[in-house]
């Protein structure tokens, strides 16, 4: 939590310095399904984390980064060959 919410917050500013955000009604539906998500997700993990081996966290963990990765980069090519 102490990396990730500065990370999120740097990244939110920073989309709406270079307006990316054409209202704030986009803004707050944004936002708000990243608070819950991000709230869930921590309890969640922290019920798993005393409960499941590293290991299998750890395998997860980079089965999510590793999907993650996938669709931005495929994502990133779709937008280029527009």
């Amino acid at each position: 939590m102490l990396i990730s919410i500065p990370i999120v917050l740097t990244g939110v500013t920073r989309h709406w310095l270079t307006g990316h955000y054409r209202s704030q009604t986009m803004l707050a539906y944004l936002v708000l399904p990243m608070c819950i998500g991000s709230f869930a997700g921590a309890v969640i993990g922290g019920y798993l984390a005393a409960s499941v081996p590293t290991d299998a966290l750890r395998l997860v963990l980079a089965a999510v980064l590793a999907l993650s990765a996938i669709k931005l980069w495929t994502k990133a090519a779709s937008d280029q060959a527009r």
